[in-house]
């Protein structure tokens, strides 16, 4: 893969993913990853959500904590907040 690029859905034997993402931070990445999340499940504002985050072991710490910080900024975006 090149500088900036992600992989959507790589197994964690090598399988090749399903998309590549070219992406400028962390924010945008999970932007977008977020509309199609949003386009089949339609949260509303009503709805109680939760999060889970399953690293395998793929992120750092800090790297993980920077996905989860990005997911709770763009779901309060969305007006999705609740108890995280």
């Amino acid at each position: 893969m090149n500088p900036g690029e992600v992989e959507l859905g790589l197994g964690v034997h090598g399988e090749p993913g399903i998309r590549k993402y070219n992406v400028s931070s962390m924010r945008a990445l999970v932007a977008e990853l977020l509309k199609p999340v949003q386009r089949r499940l339609k949260f509303t504002t009503t709805d109680d959500l939760l999060l889970l985050v399953n690293n395998l072991g793929g992120l750092t710490e800090i790297e993980q904590l920077n996905l989860i910080t990005s997911i709770l900024e763009e779901l309060a975006a969305l007006n999705l907040k609740g108890n995280y």
